[in-house]
């Protein structure tokens, strides 16, 4: 979530984008594991993923289950009273690869000052795309802090278990 809570003049024109990384890898050009992800007032969200060329970014359908928003806070805001624009985001992890360490990189576009407000502070006066993965910053994922097991290691533990219970079956049995 984004709460752009300086963007007082909501407009269609204001925009907020979050890219990750997914190797982070930190690469000069965009390449097929960086994503963006951007939303306007009053507009569907938009997904780009990164091309390996100079284009940087190439527009590809949305993933399933991706959400981006924006809608004007309310009175009810905790974070001001003031009402502004703000930016939800719901990306699925899948299609980034879980990692404990992502390249990341947001920005926020206030139309009415003509102004990006960026993390890492870029000190932007242009577009997101031509904005280098390896200027992006990074954000660590609780996500991977359990250990994924490979199935090996899985089929491994389910055949202990068969073995202990047979095992104490038997005695169990004999007893």
């Amino acid at each position: 979530m984004i709460d752009a809570v300086d963007d007082i003049t909501i407009s269609n024109d204001d925009r907020a984008v979050v890219c990750f990384d997914g190797k982070n890898n930190k690469g000069i050009i965009a390449d097929s594991n960086d994503y963006c992800f951007a939303v306007s007032p009053n507009s569907d969200a938009v997904t780009y993923q990164g091309t390996t060329d100079t284009e940087q970014f190439k527009t590809i359908s949305n993933p399933d289950e991706f959400v981006g928003i924006s809608a004007q806070s309310d009175r009810n805001d905790r974070y001001s009273p003031i009402s502004h624009v703000g930016y939800e985001f719901r990306i699925p992890i899948e299609l980034l690869g879980r990692s404990d360490n992502y390249g990341f990189f947001v920005s926020v576009y206030d139309s009415s000052l003509q102004k990006f407000y960026s993390w890492p502070d870029l000190q932007l006066n242009q577009d997101f795309q031509k904005i280098s993965p390896s200027k992006w910053g990074n954000i660590v994922s609780p996500d991977k802090t359990m250990p994924e097991f490979g199935v090996p290691i899985v089929i491994l533990f389910a055949f202990m278990c068969i073995v202990v219970f047979f095992t104490k079956t038997r005695q169990n049995t004999w007893s």
